[in-house]
């Protein structure tokens, strides 16, 4: 299984070293992914060795409105475990995207309580940039597809949802309606869910550790937002 965190990030802040950048870089060192990626860079230039994220941060800004791939091998126990983030950057968007691949089950449950631990930190990362659409944790590589189609403002594979109000209030990209929905509707006894500020966390499955329980929890997910839709057995 991988589990990614990913977030969009509309209208963020100018991209200057000691902005965004290093209190993003920063904040992954806090929590321990920074220190397993040890390369940067892209297919076209090539990749270097990393360094610390002050220096990197630098590095962002003179790369610019690029995309800069991270790639890095980490230890959980015995076993080595892969890291890949993806920082895409444009004038008035950022997309964030932190692949983690565990080679055992075990650590979903601690990975997504870290990656959660994190996206809460984006509004002050940020500043007043809008978070969405996608602002999740997706769980792919599971044998599951979603069965029908699926509004785009939310991503499918999320078994975990962070949904900003302000963002589906105020964005031209938002969907109010079904963001009021989530909420403020009951929700399903297998699904947790609970409100910070801003940000609604939805959990669909209380068994991340459990891959047919992930792919339960995905199913129950696309009903939710598609009652009409029966679910293939």
């Amino acid at each position: 299984m991988r589990l990614t965190l990913e977030a969009d990030v509309r209208c963020p802040p100018p991209l200057v070293a000691d902005g965004w950048p290093i209190r993003l870089l920063t904040l992954l060192e806090q929590h321990g992914w920074w220190s397993p990626l040890a390369k940067m860079g892209d297919d076209s230039s090539g990749f270097t060795d990393i360094g610390t994220p002050e220096e990197t941060s630098d590095q962002l800004v003179a790369r610019g409105c690029v995309t800069t791939e991270f790639l890095g091998v980490g230890r959980i126990g015995k076993s080595n475990v892969k890291h890949h983030l993806i920082l895409t950057v444009r004038e008035d968007w950022v997309r964030f995207l932190y692949h983690f691949f565990p080679n055992s089950e075990c650590t979903a449950e601690a990975t997504i309580q870290s990656f959660s631990e994190i996206a809460l930190q984006f509004p002050t990362v940020f500043g007043d940039a809008y978070l969405g659409r996608n602002f999740g944790i997706a769980a792919t590589e599971i044998d599951w597809d979603p069965p029908g189609d699926f509004e785009p403002a939310w991503d499918p594979d999320e078994i975990v949802m962070f949904v900003s109000e302000r963002f589906h209030t105020e964005h031209r990209l938002g969907c109010r309606e079904q963001m009021e929905r989530l909420r403020t509707e009951q929700v399903p006894s297998e699904v947790r869910r609970r409100t910070e500020a801003d940000i609604t966390i939805i959990e669909w499955t209380l068994k991340p550790d459990c891959i047919a329980e992930v792919r339960s929890g995905l199913e129950r997910s696309y009903r939710w937002f598609n009652p009409e839709n029966p679910v293939r057995p």
